[in-house]
């Protein structure tokens, strides 16, 4: 699935998951390369593309083999303005199981402010790996995940660049640049997941702990003045036996 542009020149009032590749384990060795996705014109310009309800929005989502690796690289999801203020979700790229090679990739816009705007009440992620990938290595590198806005004022909302969890195969998370990443949340605490934005999260039970290395990650930003016991983390690993340099 390569060289494609989704956009939407309408407002949309249903959830939208752009590429929904989900085909399991018949399937593996497949290339998602080079897409755009967001905006109103080719290579994600123009307005942003705009969801009015309150609908969860995934550009990519994968469940494929975990023995053979999927490879998703060069793929751009940007300018998307999520309006509703109701409980939904933005993930940029959605792994729920699979063995698959993340490189690459940009999530919202390496210079344009709140390229990535969600309203909602819930958690805004750039990337999430969700899944159990047995034995085999896979890596997670070069992405770029800056200018995402949670702007949402209540307990729940969180942003996240990238979240990781539960994958028992050796991956290698590195050279990745997440920055930028704000949120008005007005959530409390320091226990793990209560952070309200954070740049990546790690957590569950490794056969194999993953290596984090040579990772860029500057201004995430918990920005409600009238919250003052929100926090916010660079790294936050939790159940976490892996390398982290």
């Amino acid at each position: 699935i390569s060289s494609n542009h989704f956009f939407n020149v309408l407002s949309s009032s249903t959830g939208l998951i752009p590429i929904n590749f989900t085909p399991g384990a018949i399937s593996g060795g497949n290339t998602i390369s080079g897409n755009f996705i967001g905006g109103s014109a080719l290579n994600a310009g123009g307005a942003p593309l705009i969801v009015t309800s309150a609908s969860s929005f995934a550009g990519i989502t994968l469940t494929v083999d975990t023995l053979n690796v999927t490879t998703l690289n060069g793929n751009t999801i940007k300018n998307i303005n999520l309006q509703n203020t109701g409980s939904h979700t933005f993930l940029g790229i959605n792994i729920i199981d699979g063995r698959v090679n993340i490189t690459n990739n940009m999530i919202g816009d390496s210079l344009t402010a709140n390229s990535i705007l969600v309203a909602g009440s819930s958690t805004t992620t750039g990337i999430r790996y969700d899944g159990t990938n047995y034995t085999n290595s896979f890596t997670i590198s070069g992405n770029t995940i800056a200018n995402m806005n949670a702007e949402g004022t209540g307990t729940a909302v969180r942003v996240r660049g990238f979240t990781y969890d539960d994958a028992i195969g050796q991956v290698t998370i590195s050279d990745n640049a997440i920055y930028n990443l704000s949120t008005m949340s007005s959530g409390t605490g320091v226990a793990a997941g209560s952070q309200v934005a954070v740049g990546m999260h790690i957590f569950g039970d490794y056969a194999t702990p993953p290596v984090i290395s040579g990772n860029t990650i500057y201004n995430i930003s918990a920005n409600n003045t009238g919250a003052f016991a929100t926090t916010s983390a660079g790294i936050m690993a939790t159940d976490f036996g892996g390398v982290i340099n």
